[in-house]
């Protein structure tokens, strides 16, 4: 992702002056719980999880600005994915915890979970995306290459807790997963997951599974190549008419941060999206999760990782091109870092997870969900582990990086010091500077 080729930037110098301070290894982050009792909110409230304490923010429907949270510290480990059932339950991918949590609807406060997907027999090990189908079936993105397992699609049977075996597993070379990153399904249950891909973007795609897929499966559909501006997709959705929306968050630098795309329903191959979202105008800021309403009104989460701040965007129906949102949630107030996860209800509440790694307990001193994070490098790496890594080995590094250690003062620093245009020897996945998205036809 860009975000690797920044940080790789700003590791490089940090090395420089830190020489001789030493490094630490990695680690994966833990848990970090909290056991307060859950409130009950009213209609038309926006969730945010936020990662510096592993928390859940809420916030009214129809938010716009600088608005405060209901809702802090429910004791999250780096989630990322999101998802509601039909009863209002909200279900998160830990992907620091590798644990689904489930949260009842209306909670607030400091809410405990009502139920934890986690243990051997889940096969969970790096889950990054959640859905659910019409039947209540639990659907888990697990991008488990990025921690030297493998990727997979586990379902698990409605009101699933504690430490149970999925019922379903799509895994295997046929499959075309490659560190999968967002989780979707349409009306008929069909399965749409994005592919992050390889370091040269030859595995950038969509792929769609028929309902009821198990095992080593070719998919139905597979969406990739030139004309798809597909560039580092992160999320994905589905309309009530077959629209697929697709966030990139990696678009060849300039002013084009991120696009938001729409494909046509049964788009497959080499297809060109009829909409893109992008440019200035529209403050896209390396996007990840999308969610559309019923009246077409596209909402993307904005990680803030190059100039802007990270909020949530929201865009008229209709929207194409350099559009301007109509709505922006942002500031100190919302407590959002770095957001990730984002879904909707029927009554346009608007859901949000925010990724980053929750340090253990001990080690980390209680943090207002207002406050940033602090200015430190909780995971120092030599330049050289990124300069002298096979692409295969430094792309499975990159990708438990780019999740596990999004807010590491590398990432701030290069975020804002150091742009892609400065570091043409770390081989970046685009050319520097593409003039439009691709064309749509006529």
């Amino acid at each position: 992702m860009r975000l690797l080729k920044l940080m790789a930037a700003a590791i490089a110098l940090l090395t420089c002056l830190l020489s001789g301070s030493g490094f630490a290894a990695v680690t994966r982050p833990k848990p970090h719980r909290h056991s307060v009792k859950p409130a009950t909110t009213g209609a038309n409230s926006i969730f945010v999880a936020n990662p510096t304490g592993g928390s859940l923010s809420v916030f009214p429907g129809g938010s716009s600005g600088n608005v405060p949270s209901l809702v802090t510290n429910p004791g999250l480990a780096s989630p990322s994915g999101i998802a509601r059932d039909a009863a209002g339950n909200i279900y998160v991918a830990n992907s620091g915890g590798s644990a689904i949590a489930v949260f009842a609807q209306g909670a607030t406060g400091s809410p405990n979970p009502i139920g934890t997907i986690e243990g051997s027999n889940t096969g969970l090990n790096y889950p990054v995306g959640v859905a659910l189908d019409s039947s209540g079936n639990i659907y888990v993105a697990d991008a488990g290459s990025s921690d030297g397992g493998t990727d997979n699609i586990f379902v698990y049977p409605p009101g699933s807790n504690g430490n149970v075996s999925p019922t379903a597993v799509i895994s295997g070379a046929s499959t075309g997963l490659h560190l999968p990153s967002g989780l979707a399904l349409d009306s008929s249950d069909k399965i749409y997951v994005t592919n992050v891909g390889s370091q040269d973007g030859t595995f950038d795609s969509v792929t769609v599974y028929s309902a009821g897929s198990n095992g080593n499966v070719m998919p139905v559909i597979t969406v990739a190549g030139s004309s798809t501006g597909l560039s580092t997709p992160e999320g994905i959705t589905v309309d009530s008419s077959g629209n697929i929306y697709v966030t990139n968050d990696d678009y060849g630098g300039g002013d084009i941060d991120g696009t938001i795309e729409e494909f046509l329903p049964g788009s497959t191959g080499n297809a060109t999206p009829t909409v893109t979202i992008y440019g200035s105008c529209s403050g896209l800021d390396t996007p990840q999760a999308v969610a559309v309403d019923s009246a077409g009104n596209i909402y993307v989460a904005n990680n803030g990782q190059l100039m802007s701040d990270p909020n949530i965007a929201m865009y008229a129906a209709g929207s194409d091109g350099c559009a301007t949102p109509s709505a922006i949630i942002s500031g100190a107030a919302t407590g959002l870092i770095q957001p990730a996860g984002l879904t909707l209800d029927s009554s346009l509440n608007i859901y949000v997870t925010i990724f980053t790694p929750t340090p253990s307990p001990s080690s980390q001193p209680e943090v207002p969900v207002t406050s940033r994070p602090p200015r430190q490098l909780p995971i120092p790496i030599p330049a050289s582990t990124f300069l002298s890594a096979s692409p295969s080995m430094a792309r499975g590094l990159s990708m438990w990086l780019t999740r596990a250690a999004r807010i590491t003062t590398a990432a701030s620093i290069a975020s804002r010091l150091i742009r892609p245009a400065a570091m043409p020897t770390l081989r970046p996945r685009r050319p520097l500077v593409r003039a439009a998205p691709p064309t749509r036809p006529s």
